[in-house]
């Protein structure tokens, strides 16, 4: 014989959460949030200090690489400047007809 399921005696017929359900969901995200939080906090300052030694490092080479660039191209612009420089220009003699 084929038997019939019963409905649930709680179901109400919609697929919509309830309040309740939405706040038990909250709930359980914030603890969750709650203890990946406290699990990760003590590698927090470790993280910190090594991220900021290798931001130093590489603002080092950074100002490091423009310094250099710096002491090559100064020369070469001042010698643009110097060879570009505007020069007296001959004296015009006007010719009245």
């Amino acid at each position: 014989m084929h038997m019939q399921r019963e409905p649930d005696a709680m179901a109400t017929g919609t697929d919509r959460p309830t309040w309740a359900d939405l706040a038990d969901a909250l709930a359980n995200s914030a603890a969750g949030g709650a203890i990946f939080t406290v699990a990760l906090f003590p590698l927090a300052l470790p993280l910190l200090i090594l991220t900021v030694a290798a931001l130093v490092g590489l603002l080092l080479v950074v100002l490091a690489a423009g310094l250099v660039a710096g002491v090559i191209a100064a020369p070469v612009v001042l010698a643009r400047r110097l060879l570009r420089r505007p020069r007296a220009a001959p004296a015009r003699r006007w010719r009245f007809a």
